[in-house]
């Protein structure tokens, strides 16, 4: 490794940790703030809370960390740049792509180690955060509220992936069911469609039901059975479809992608599923994004001092969400591929750095 190299991780690793740190204890304060009345109203222990907090560890760290590597560039980079040893560099001959290149072999290495986190420890760890919140820290009854909730997808017992246009919370009813049964191999065996599924009596009720049986190959085999009505096994609660919005958030990136490959097989692949299983590879590359825009901000002259490296970041980063939440809601609204809805920030970014450093380095 070259002596500027050491340098330069020298300088960048301890203000990223540092501000890892950081992040990691706001969003923990922010949160437990605004649980507060909640958790005192259900009495809940230490114990509990500090299994909460550690499992909402891993899903923060992907956050909080493009951020941190964001400021962590901008400060190191900025204050080499500060004290004219960057001009020094230089002049001993060394390309700005050679002073630049560790940042971006640093924005590569945390972009694959938030890869990792996502989905390696998100899923579980998510879960059981998920799990805790609703059953030992929010306030009975708030699932129960009025929410009609779009592209329902959830994994069923006995193999079986449910598929409805939307779910009303409140009146427990499922509008335009799809349910594949698969077998222990994962091939499909039988696909059940209703107008509408409702929940009644501690069972389900599917309206104008029709069951088709199929082959190994796909291939339908038999007259399709039609009923008026059917009782459908209660394995699923209505609590279930109410959380299925956040089901994604349990799976990684390879448990989405046989998700949505099998969904596609029936040509039933939503595309907020898609721009799920798209975000999860996109969004773990936006350390090294974010790095490769905010270096030409460092690289320009700056006599005021962290202050304005702070803003610079939090600019940066504020306009990096802006573009990705609303990219995101095209595309599950429809005016965008899933593909480019989820890329769409990552891209503009990128080829705005590399503009900006191209005439910056001339």
């Amino acid at each position: 490794m070259k002596l500027i190299d050491k340098h330069i991780f020298k300088e960048f690793i301890p203000v990223f940790l540092f501000c890892l740190t950081l992040f990691l204890f706001l969003f923990i304060v922010i949160d437990l703030f605004a649980n507060l009345d909640d958790i005192i109203k259900q009495q809940v222990s230490v114990k509990v809370l500090l299994q909460y907090y550690s499992a909402f560890l891993p899903s923060i760290f992907t956050i909080v960390t493009p951020i941190s590597a964001l400021l962590a560039t901008l400060y190191s980079l900025g204050t080499l740049n500060r004290q004219n040893e960057i001009i020094a560099m230089k002049a001993a001959g060394i390309s700005t792509f050679s002073i630049i290149a560790p940042y971006l072999f640093m924005g590569l290495i945390i972009s694959l180690l938030s890869f990792i986190v996502d989905n390696e420890y998100v899923p579980n760890a998510y879960q059981k955060y998920n799990t805790i919140k609703n059953e030992q820290i929010e306030k009975p009854g708030k699932d129960e509220q009025l929410e009609i909730i779009k592209d329902v997808t959830l994994y069923g017992v006995d193999y079986r992936i449910y598929y409805a246009k939307s779910y009303n919370t409140k009146t427990k009813t499922l509008e335009g069911l799809i349910i594949l049964q698969h077998n222990d191999r994962g091939d499909l065996t039988a696909r059940i469609t209703a107008d509408s599924a409702k929940y009644t009596d501690d069972k389900w009720v599917l309206y104008n039901c029709a069951i088709y049986r199929l082959s190994k190959a796909g291939a339908r085999e038999g007259a399709p059975a039609y009923f008026k009505e059917k009782v459908w096994p209660p394995n699923e609660k209505p609590k279930d479809f109410a959380r299925s919005k956040h089901q994604t958030q349990f799976m990684s990136v390879f448990e989405l992608h046989r998700y949505a490959k099998k969904l596609a097989k029936n040509n039933r692949a939503p595309a907020g599923i898609l721009i799920d299983l798209y975000n999860k590879v996109s969004f773990s590359l936006v350390s090294f994004v974010i790095i490769l825009a905010g270096l030409p901000f460092a690289l320009l002259k700056n006599r005021s001092g962290t202050f304005v490296y702070i803003g610079m970041g939090l600019g940066i980063s504020f306009f990096y969400y802006v573009i990705l939440i609303t990219s995101v809601a095209m595309g599950k609204a429809g005016f965008l591929p899933p593909f480019i809805s989820s890329w769409l920030a990552n891209i503009i970014f990128s080829v705005a750095g590399i503009i900006m450093l191209s005439k910056i380095s001339k």
